[in-house]
C-alpha cells in the first residue's frame, strides 16, 4: 500500500493558468539556465457554421442568421467565421473542424419536431490562458469544467434573443471571458422565462415542456459553472442542487453537474461527499478524465493514496497527455518516495504544456526534496515567471531554497513580496524568523515568530521555533511553555516536532528540573532514536544521571537540617545556542515529505548540534509511515446514497 513519508511535500493549492498552446521563445541569462517566456497574441478564433437542416418547422430555418449576426456581433479580434454544408452526425461535424484547426463547429440536426443546435468546442484550451483562476493552481484542489457539446433545442415560436445570447455565451467561454459570457446567459435566461410565461399563458397545450425543460436545464448548468468560477457560491450551491434533483438534463450536463459540484466540495473539504457525486457522475458518463482526476484528488485528502493513484491512472487511459492527471499523479508519487516516476510524470508535463505553473512548482519542489537544490532554484524562477502576483507560494518556495543555500538577503527579499501578496501566511513569517535567529537578531526573530502564531494558532512550527530563540536567551520558563504548546498542537503525530522535546528537555535542564529534562531527552529518543540530536540527548542523559548520582544527599536529624552545598561547576551545562526550527513550508494542503540532511554531531555533549533546515512546503502537520511494497488494496465501493452539496 502506498503510504506519504514522514513529512509531506506540499502545496498551497488554489487554482492555476490554464492551457496555452503556443510554444514559449525561450532566452537564457548569463551563467543561469533559466528560461524566460515572451508573450505572444491569441491565435485567430476560427468558427464553422454549418447550414442547418430544414425541419419545415415555423420560425427555425432562420436560426442559423440569427446565430451568424449574434458571433459577428460580438466584434472579437481575429475572429472568423466559416459557412459550410450541413453536417450528417457529430463526428464529421468534428472532423470537419478539425481539419480547419476551427475553434468551435456549430451545427444542427432535426430530433422529435425540433431543431437541436449544437456548439462542438474543439480547442477550448487553447485560449484558456486568460482565465487565471482556472488555471492558477490545480494540485490537491477539486476543478471544474464544462462538455465539448453544448445543445440548444430550438422549437417553433423560439425567442431569438435566447440563441443570439446563447451562442455569444458559448464563444465567450471559449475565450474564458467568464464576465461577459456570464452577462450573456443572464440575458439568455431572462428572455427564455419571458417566452415561456408567454406561451403558457397565450395557450398552455402548445408549449413544448421537454424542449422548455432542456434549455432551461442548459441555462442553468453553464451559469453554475461560472458561479463556482467567479465565487459566487452560494448561487452555485442553489443551481447545482436543483440541477441534481432534475430528471430533465442530457448526460453530458448530468455528468458535468456532478463533476463540478463534487470539485466544489472538495473545496470546502467534504470529500466523502464529494466521491459520491463523483461515482455518480462516472455511472452515468464513463468516458470524462476529469471526474477520475477529481476523484483521485478526493482520495488524496482522505489520505487513500492508492485509489487516488488509480484513479490518476484511469483518467490517463482516457487521456494520455492531460496534463492535470500527469501533475497530480506525479505529485502525488513523489510524496510516497517515488521520485523517479513522479520526476517522469512532471517533465511530461512540462513537455506537453512549456507554460503550465504546477509543472515546474512541483517539480522544484521534488527536487528540494531529494537534494538537488541548484535544479529546483531553475524550476521555481521559471514558475514565477509564469505566475502572477497574486500568488505568493512560489515566492514563498523559492525563499525557501534561497534559504537552504544560505542565501539570507534573497531569501528575505522573496518573503517580503509574498507577505506584500498575502500578509496572513503564517511560514512566510515563521521562515523570517528562522533567518533572523540564523542571524543573530533575536529579539527580530520572536516577533516574526508571534506574527506567525497570531496568523495561525494552530501550527506548531512558529511556537517551535520560538522556543529555540527563548532557549538561547536563557528564558528557560518560555522555552518550556512554547515547546509544551508545540507538541499539543501535534498530539496526533508528535515525531513531527520532535526537536520540541530536545528544546524543552534543555529548558528543563536550564530550570534544574532534572528529572523532566531526562525524562523529555528519553522521549525525543523514542520519537527519533536516529534523529539529528540523538547523540547529544543521550550524552545529556548520561551527563545528568551521573551529575545526580554524585550529588550528595542529606537526612533531617534531631538537631540539625544539613543543606548540600553546590558548586556552579557541578550544575550540568545548558545549551546556550540551539538551531533555528525545521519549519515546513505550509501551504493549504496535506504534509508530505521532508528531507533532512547529515550534519556533524559536535563532540561536547551539552550543546545541540548546528544544522540547516531541509524542510520543504508542507499542507498540514501530521506524519504517515513509510511507504511500504504492500500491493494496492481495492478501490472503495461504490456509495449508493444521492449525495448534494451542503452550503457549509
Amino acid at each position: 500500500m502506498r503510504k506519504m513519508s514522514l513529512f509531506a511535500l506540499a502545496l498551497m493549492l488554489v487554482f492555476m493558468l490554464t492551457l496555452i498552446s503556443n510554444a514559449p521563445t525561450t532566452t537564457l541569462a548569463q551563467g543561469n539556465p533559466t528560461p524566460t517566456f515572451t508573450p505572444t497574441p491569441p491565435p485567430p478564433i476560427n468558427v464553422i457554421l454549418a447550414n442547418f437542416t430544414l425541419t419545415g418547422l415555423r420560425g427555425v430555418n432562420a436560426a442559423s442568421n440569427t446565430i451568424s449576426q449574434a458571433l459577428t456581433a460580438l466584434r472579437l479580434p481575429a475572429f472568423r467565421l466559416t459557412r459550410a454544408q450541413a453536417f450528417a452526425d457529430t463526428d464529421a461535424a468534428r472532423q470537419a473542424g478539425e481539419d480547419a484547426g476551427a475553434a468551435m463547429v456549430i451545427w444542427a440536426a432535426p430530433e422529435d419536431e425540433r431543431l437541436v443546435i449544437r456548439f462542438e468546442m474543439l480547442q477550448r484550451y487553447q485560449f484558456e490562458g486568460l482565465d487565471a483562476l482556472n488555471r492558477r493552481r490545480v494540485t490537491t484542489r477539486g476543478l471544474y469544467g464544462i462538455p465539448d457539446t453544448a445543445e440548444l433545442p430550438v422549437v417553433a415560436g423560439f425567442s431569438p434573443a435566447v440563441l443570439t445570447n446563447f451562442a455569444q455565451a458559448q464563444i465567450l467561454l471559449a475565450i474564458a471571458d467568464d464576465a461577459n459570457a456570464k452577462a450573456r446567459l443572464t440575458a439568455a435566461e431572462a428572455a427564455n422565462a419571458a417566452v415561456l410565461a408567454a406561451n403558457a399563458e397565450a395557450d398552455p397545450e402548445t408549449v413544448d415542456e421537454v424542449a422548455a425543460a432542456a434549455v432551461t436545464s442548459e441555462l442553468n448548468f453553464y451559469q453554475s459553472y461560472l458561479d463556482v468560477k467567479t465565487g459566487d457560491i452560494e448561487n452555485a450551491l442553489l443551481r447545482f442542487n436543483t440541477l441534481i434533483r432534475s430528471d430533465e438534463q442530457r448526460p453530458q450536463v448530468a455528468a458535468w453537474t456532478r463533476i463540478n459540484a463534487g470539485a466544489l466540495a472538495i473545496n470546502r473539504g467534504g470529500y466523502d461527499n464529494a466521491i459520491g457525486l463523483l461515482e455518480q457522475a462516472i455511472s452515468v458518463d464513463e468516458g470524462i478524465a476529469m471526474a477520475y482526476i477529481n476523484m483521485g484528488t478526493a482520495y488524496r485528502w482522505l489520505s487513500e493514496l492508492n485509489d487516488a493513484i488509480d484513479n490518476y491512472d484511469a483518467a490517463l487511459e482516457l487521456e494520455p497527455e492531460n496534463v492535470f492527471a500527469l501533475n497530480n499523479r506525479g505529485y502525488l508519487l513523489a510524496q510516497v518516495g517515488e521520485y523517479e516516476e513522479g520526476l517522469d510524470n512532471l517533465a511530461e508535463v512540462i513537455r506537453i504544456d512549456p507554460r503550465f505553473t504546477d509543472g515546474f512548482i512541483n517539480r522544484a519542489l521534488v527536487y528540494r526534496v531529494i537534494g538537488e537544490v541548484d535544479l529546483a532554484l531553475r524550476d521555481i524562477n521559471v514558475a514565477i515567471t509564469l505566475t502572477t502576483d497574486r500568488d505568493e507560494y512560489p515566492y514563498l518556495l523559492r525563499a525557501d531554497i534561497y534559504y537552504a543555500l544560505g542565501l539570507y538577503d534573497n531569501s528575505l527579499s522573496d518573503l517580503d513580496r509574498a507577505i506584500s501578496i498575502n500578509p496572513d501566511n503564517d511560514y512566510s513569517r515563521t521562515l523570517r524568523g528562522d533567518i533572523y535567529f540564523r542571524q543573530g537578531r533575536d529579539l527580530d526573530a520572536v516577533n516574526e515568530y508571534t506574527a506567525a502564531i497570531t496568523n495561525d494558532p494552530s501550527s506548531p512550527f512558529a511556537y517551535l521555533g520560538r522556543a529555540q530563540v527563548y532557549l538561547k536567551l536563557r528564558m528557560f520558563v518560555e522555552a518550556v511553555l512554547d515547546a509544551s504548546q508545540a507538541l499539543q498542537l501535534s498530539a496526533d503525530s508528535p515525531e513531527n516536532v520532535a526537536d520540541a522535546y530536545y528544546y524543552r528537555a534543555e529548558a528543563y535542564s536550564g530550570l534544574e528540573r532534572y528529572a523532566e529534562a531526562i525524562r523529555d531527552y528519553q522521549r525525543y529518543l523514542s520519537a527519533v532514536p536516529d534523529g539529528r540530536y540523538a547523540a547529544a540527548a543521550q550524552a545529556r542523559i548520561d551527563s545528568l544521571r551521573d551529575f545526580i548520582t554524585r550529588t550528595p544527599t542529606f537526612t533531617k536529624t534531631a538537631t540539625r537540617t544539613a543543606t548540600p552545598s553546590r558548586t556552579p561547576t557541578e550544575v550540568p551545562p545548558t545549551a546556550t545556542e540551539v538551531p533555528p526550527t525545521n519549519t515546513a513550508i505550509p501551504p493549504t494542503s496535506t504534509p508530505e515529505v521532508i528531507i533532512v540532511t547529515a550534519t556533524p554531531i559536535p563532540a561536547t555533549p551539552t550543546l545541540p548540534p548546528t544544522y540547516t533546515p531541509t524542510a520543504i512546503p508542507t499542507n498540514t502537520r501530521t506524519s504517515t509511515p513509510a511507504p511500504t511494497s504492500t500491493p494496492r488494496p481495492s478501490s472503495t465501493p461504490l456509495r449508493t446514497e444521492t449525495p448534494t452539496i451542503s452550503p457549509t
